[in-house]
C-alpha cells in the first residue's frame, strides 16, 4: 500500500472513529437525561402509611395507587 492510499485509509477509520464517539457521547447525555428525569419523578413522590405512593405534600385521598385501601377509607 503506498502512502497515500495509507493516509486515506487512516483519515477514513479516524472519522469513523470521531462520528462512533460523538454518537455514544450524545446517547449517553440523553441517558443521563433521562435518568434526571426519573429520579425528579421519584424525589417527588412518597408512600403512605398504607405503602402506596402519593403525590409530595398530599395525602392519602391524593393516592396514586389502583387498589389501595387509603382510597377505601
Amino acid at each position: 500500500m503506498d502512502l497515500k492510499a495509507k493516509k486515506e485509509s487512516l483519515a477514513k477509520q479516524y472519522n469513523d472513529l470521531t462520528k462512533t464517539i460523538n454518537k455514544s457521547l450524545e446517547m449517553r447525555s440523553r441517558v443521563l437525561g433521562a435518568l434526571e428525569v426519573i429520579k425528579q419523578l421519584i424525589d417527588n413522590c412518597k408512600k403512605c402509611e398504607h405503602e402506596c405512593h402519593c403525590s409530595e405534600g398530599g395525602s392519602c385521598t391524593s393516592c396514586e395507587c389502583k387498589d389501595c385501601n387509603c382510597k377505601k377509607e
